[in-house]
């Protein structure tokens, strides 16, 4: 007979052990500490894991779109469920992924161990769920219960004030001259972005850069879903103001009341489905994940609602331009796909090119789609709607796309968003090191590094947040003579430090480009992202 501690935090926790044998696993920074325990904690295994149920977990949540489909949750020949976060397998979001994998590992270092108690520490009601289903005899002791982070209440204020926010758009496009924004350049060629969020000050977009050639033109969104940025009616009104009618087609400005109430009808719709399946449960090689999918399907009714009420507008925007081609980030994600099926449904002579930016790995799992599922031409209630092509920033990428069913994938010539890379020569200076976080990972990098920061106390540590993260981690921070924060630009860096250290952080293989030492920092508990690891020659 055996206990097993299981532990999610960010401090370190002491725990009083008795004669019985303790197992103990982490997840996050903060250790477990006492006499006699046994850590079971593998990260290589988890990771072998990750890959090993990638496949069939991805096939699994495909064949949740049934469940949409017999709830006639679908629009202009396009299942709904393609355009939802479930479907989209959203792991910086979600924890659902990573859960399973952790559980699964738990469980198979546990095999042929009689377990009596679990004892789980600032978890969550599913992931208690999902141990009792795989330990039906014994005792789960719960404390520090972490609260559900999505609720329907939550989404509901949420969607109204966005809904609200949408209205007052509306009013705002009546009341300014110029009832749409005219584009006045003769190109039949479109880059789609989000405006202002990754333009620089001489509006030019930093993720297509040069591709965009002098004629060619931008199709934007100021307001999106809400969720990619954030900004209110004012800001909004101040953007529109500046923007220039030349080379910028606004879909925000086709925003009619009539896509407010079909938005609306659709969320009441959505609402009505999620209730259908409330006594629903969800397995998944016989763990009972049914707490996490729920959070997943609360987040998405507010996903789906919001692009239905968008679609309207982009169906209006692409009606009144020349476009013969349009080129689009995010066409893996469901505000891409929403575009893949507004341009399909309405003019399948305009060529859609779905643009790559960023680094992915085989264990990334937001980016696969199960066997058969992706395909180009509508109707897509049973498949995922995908680009007619895809630029991919290397040959890795281009292997992801090819496996996930994308077809005419090519491998850009130049990946304009690393030009910066061709200016820097790095030196290699021992004496500084870069800390690089990603969007979401800031405040687990820093703290798994104090100890090392302060252990070398001769070494120059630079924290580079990322620029769209939430920085409130920063104050807590404690201050360490020799980690310093900085927002010097990227490039500088890269120029001086001897060491980078990143979990997933793109910033990583950049610094391997440059011949730069890259540490992959491993969080217990948590899974690696990092394409680095998909390079036979890295050795950490």
């Amino acid at each position: 007979m055996a206990k097993v501690v299981i532990y999610r935090g960010d401090s370190d926790l002491s725990l009083k052990t008795d004669n019985q044998t303790t197992y103990c696993y982490q997840i996050g920074v903060g250790r477990l500490l006492g006499d006699r325990l046994i850590n079971i904690n593998d990260g290589k295994s988890l990771d072998e894991i990750t890959l090993s149920i990638r496949n069939d977990y991805v096939d699994w949540i495909y064949s949740l779109n049934s469940s949409f489909v017999k709830g006639g949750l679908i629009k202009d020949g396009i299942s709904l469920f393609f355009l939802s976060d479930l479907s989209n397998k959203r792991s910086e979001l979600f924890d659902t992924y990573e859960s399973l994998a952790n559980i699964l590992l738990i469980k198979q270092k546990l095999s042929g161990i009689e377990i009596d108690v679990f004892e789980l520490i600032g978890l969550d009601r599913a992931f208690s769920r999902a141990i009792k289903s795989l330990y039906p005899k014994a005792i789960i002791k719960c404390s520090r219960v972490r609260p559900s982070r999505i609720s329907v209440g939550r989404r509901l204020m949420a969607d109204a004030k966005y809904f609200i926010e949408i209205m007052l758009v509306v009013v705002i496009n009546w009341c300014m001259p110029n009832k749409y924004v005219k584009n006045t350049s003769d190109s039949e060629k479109y880059y789609f972005s989000y405006y202002p969020q990754t333009f620089n000050s001489d509006l030019t977009d930093i993720r297509y850069g040069e591709h965009v050639g002098e004629k060619d033109n931008y199709l934007i969104t100021i307001v999106a879903d809400g969720m990619h940025q954030q900004v209110s009616p004012m800001a909004y009104f101040q953007y529109v103001r500046k923007l220039p009618n030349r080379r910028f087609l606004l879909v925000d400005r086709y925003l009619r009341f009539i896509d407010v109430f079909v938005g609306f009808l659709w969320l009441c719709r959505c609402y009505r489905f999620l209730y259908s399946q409330r006594y629903g449960t969800y397995e998944f090689l016989h763990v009972d994940i049914t707490g996490f999918i729920k959070q997943e399907l609360i987040q998405s009714i507010s996903r789906i609602a919001r692009l239905v009420l968008l679609s309207g507008a982009f169906r209006k925007a692409i009606k009144n331009s020349n476009m013969r081609e349009l080129v689009y980030i995010n066409f893996e994600f469901s505000f891409g796909r929403m575009i893949s099926a507004v341009v399909a449904n309405f003019d399948q002579n305009i060529y859609r090119t779905g643009f790559n930016h960023g680094d992915y790995s085989w264990r990334f799992i937001n980016y696969f789609l199960a066997a058969g599922e992706a395909r180009r031409t509508p109707p897509y209630t049973k498949h995922c709607p995908i680009p007619d092509r895809v630029l991919a920033e290397d040959e890795l990428c281009a292997d992801i796309y090819k496996h996930n069913g994308y077809q005419n994938v090519e491998v850009l010539k130049k990946v304009y968003r690393l030009s910066y890379l061709d200016g820097i020569e790095p030196t290699c200076q021992e004496e500084y090191a870069l800390i690089a976080t990603g969007l979401h990972d800031g405040d687990l990098l820093v703290k798994t590094l104090l100890p090392l920061i302060k252990k070398q106390n001769a070494i120059t540590f630079y924290l580079k947040p990322h620029p769209r993260s939430d920085k409130r981690y920063l104050d807590t921070i404690p201050a360490v003579s020799n980690l310093l924060i900085v927002e010097n630009p990227i490039e500088e860096l890269l120029a001086i430090v001897g060491r980078i250290y990143v979990t997933y952080s793109g910033v990583g293989v950049e610094g391997r480009r440059l011949g730069i030492p890259v540490s992959l920092v491993k969080i217990p508990g948590k899974i690696c992202w990092s394409k680095l690891l998909d390079y036979p020659e890295y050795e950490g």
